[in-house]
């Protein structure tokens, strides 16, 4: 009784260890957009110019003003009201003559109206109704030669187009590359970003390395940000035989929307953490955190997003490691001018917060195994039912499979 309910204990342990998110995470990076956000735009160009200061007022002195003197005004005796003239009667309606014209009767109109009937001659019906000859006007009719010709015409054109139709599709197609499509014009910035998630043969050399980085980074000056990029690039590179996870995504932007989604996608990387141990130089003291056997030898997730002023090489159409890698080593622009931005997020930070397989499908779903084969992911225990890492090769709780 008392084993059943340790199992279902440490069963409930794993299953929320599992569902819970990382520790620690560090991340370092910068920007160099060179124009204002979009979300604080600068004033408008017809905005009214500011109103001038008021004039100081100077006082005036004060004028006395004279007396009134009291003038006498004579009285005028009323004048007598004038006769109103006598009304003027209006002008007579003018008189306008009207003559009545007399309507004829049915019986006279029927009259004045009626066609004259009388028969036609033979001359003058022939001049009326001339006779229409068909072969006189138009020439002889000849329909049989035409109808074989028009039937020649379309059984050889029909046999014709069969046989260059057949032949063509029969012709072996040229095995040369195919001409690339004409590219349609770049909005302005593109944001691309690659994850790679490293087992535990590379975990402590990559937290390293990027640890180094973070403190020697000059992220206030182009040249910096794009040394820091090339850097973190060559260290994933190096590393490339302990990848088991990616992902790569690529999204071609004006320069205000290119400026939004690279915020939200580095917010959105970060917040897979608790706790951030390493921001660029600034390093903050972690919780105390023991490793447990449940969890293994533990994997390191790093990402690498940045923002180019202008377009960048063509990702690879599918998922695999040499894409992988293809698609990290077309992400860094050539010139440190067209680097925007860049944001390198990793979890964990701590070597003593470890990360497994199956903790790494809950917090980042979106990578994809790069061997479906390796013993790696979420497995459930036949006998327990208990969620387990796929690396531990059995249950930690019962040890069933």
């Amino acid at each position: 009784m008392k084993r059943s309910a340790r199992l279902i204990a440490l069963c409930l342990v794993l299953q929320a260890y599992a569902a819970a998110g990382q520790q620690t995470g560090g991340r370092f990076g910068g920007s160099n957009w060179g124009s204002p956000s979009a979300a604080a735009p600068s004033a408008p160009s017809y905005a009214p110019p500011p109103a001038p200061p008021p004039m100081p007022v100077m006082p005036v002195p004060a004028v006395p003003m004279p007396m009134p003197v009291p003038v006498a005004v004579p009285t005028v005796a009323p004048t007598p009201a004038l006769p109103s003239p006598p009304p003027v009667p209006p002008p007579p309606a003018p008189r306008v003559r009207v003559t009545d014209y007399r309507r004829p009767s049915a019986r006279e109109f029927a009259l004045t109206t009626a066609p004259r009937a009388r028969p036609l001659d033979n001359a003058e019906y022939q001049i009326t109704h001339p006779r229409q000859d068909f072969n006189a006007r138009y020439g002889p009719t000849r329909t049989l030669p035409g109808v074989v010709a028009g039937a020649a015409a379309f059984g050889l054109g029909a046999a014709l187009t069969f046989w260059l139709t057949r032949e063509g599709a029969s012709a072996p197609r040229p095995q040369g590359p195919m001409r690339a499509p004409v590219p349609m014009r770049h909005p302005g910035v593109e944001v691309r970003r690659v994850s790679i998630a490293f087992d535990w043969t590379a975990r402590a050399s990559i937290q390293h390395a990027l640890s180094r980085a973070a403190g020697g980074i000059d992220p206030s000056s182009p040249q910096g940000l794009h040394a820091a990029a090339t850097l973190a690039r060559d260290a994933l590179a190096a590393a490339h035989r302990g990848a088991r996870y990616g992902v790569f995504q690529s999204w071609a932007l004006d320069p205000a929307q290119g400026q939004q989604v690279f915020g939200r996608v580095a917010d959105s990387l970060r917040g897979r953490y608790t706790v951030e141990t390493i921001d660029n130089a600034r390093r903050v003291a972690g919780p105390k955190l023991r490793a447990s056997s449940e969890e293994g030898p533990g994997l390191v997730v790093v990402s690498l997003l940045v923002a180019s002023k202008g377009a960048l090489p063509p990702l690879p159409p599918g998922m695999s490691l040499p894409a992988l890698m293809a698609a990290l080593e077309g992400m860094i622009p050539p010139r440190a001018e067209q680097l925007a931005a860049l944001e390198v997020v990793w979890s964990p930070a701590d070597e003593g917060d470890p990360m497994s397989s199956a903790e790494l499908e809950v917090l980042y779903p979106e990578l994809a195994r790069l061997d479906e084969g390796a013993a790696l992911g979420r497995r459930v225990c036949g006998s327990c039912h208990a969620v387990y890492a796929g690396e531990l090769g059995r249950c930690p709780a019962c040890g069933g499979v």
